[in-house]
């Protein structure tokens, strides 16, 4: 009986020590945190860094000046330098054998095989948002809604939705009596037909197509000539007290997590 009962609490206290570990996996995606799939970046005269987390099986495709790569690392991260280097772009990192530069291609895309963790330095912070400065970015939709906020840059005149596998959407164009543009983006389902809603952009349209199939979208800022420009683009922005209500729940429930295990190892020391 002894025996039995401690492959019992053996396996019990494995189960959970395996939960707690998906637990801090998936804990990288915090509501503060910048989590997509990919992120494309602009290449100028500022020095622009960015990590990304390459978690275990992941892979990550880097498509910037001179390099075109599908990498895969073991839980860490990668870190990326970007700058216009006289009449070269050119990118560093030590995924790469060597510093890689072209005179053509002025953007960095790194792409994730999974939704994942991003370290990018805000260009604006604004009442508690951070707004990042990006050619366009990749992200995975969820039952629950991501909200987004894009404010043209200097020369952004509209943005391209493109739902993955479907259809490009058509491009909006820019307002001039409008500053920045609301977006909510949601996996579709039977109380939410539509991918994307806005109180500022003329979306209606987009609930025409079927769009239960349709699992993420990549939205880019073009010029007026449909060439990729950088605009400023924040994520679920939510007043400070929304915020704090969700990381004290973090904890709570990371405490009663810990409470479990502990509890488990107690009651297989007295029981065995």
């Amino acid at each position: 009986m002894k025996p039995a009962l401690s492959s019992c609490f053996s396996l019990l206290t494995c189960v959970l020590a395996c939960w707690a570990l998906n637990g801090t996996e998936e804990s990288l995606c915090t509501k503060e945190a910048l989590c997509a799939r990919g992120l494309a970046i602009p290449i100028d005269d500022q020095l622009r860094q960015v990590a990304v987390w390459t978690g275990n099986g992941s892979r990550l495709e880097i498509n910037g000046p001179g390099v075109d790569l599908l990498t895969s690392s073991e839980g860490k991260w990668l870190n990326f330098t970007a700058i216009q280097n006289g009449s070269g772009y050119c990118v560093s990192s030590e995924a790469l054998a060597k510093d890689s530069c072209d005179e053509d291609l002025n953007h960095l895309h790194l792409w994730s095989s999974r939704e994942t963790k991003w370290n990018l330095e805000p260009a604006i912070m604004t009442s508690g948002c951070s707004q990042y400065y990006l050619l366009g970015i990749d992200l995975d939709l969820h039952d629950s809604p991501t909200k987004l906020l894009w404010r043209p840059g200097k020369r952004a005149m509209s943005l391209h939705l493109n739902l993955w596998e479907s259809r490009p959407l058509k491009v909006f164009r820019k307002a001039d009596s409008q500053l920045q543009y609301d977006m909510t983006i949601r996996r579709a389902s039977g109380d939410a037909p539509c991918v994307v809603t806005s109180a500022t952009l003329d979306v209606a349209h987009i609930c025409q197509i079927n769009q239960r199939e349709i699992y993420g979208i990549t939205i880019t800022s073009l010029d007026d000539d449909g060439k990729l420009t950088p605009s400023y683009f924040s994520f679920d922005c939510e007043d400070d007290a929304d915020q704090d209500s969700d990381s004290d729940m973090d904890l709570e429930v990371s405490l009663v997590l810990l409470n479990v295990i502990i509890l488990t190892f107690l009651l297989g020391t007295v029981f065995i």
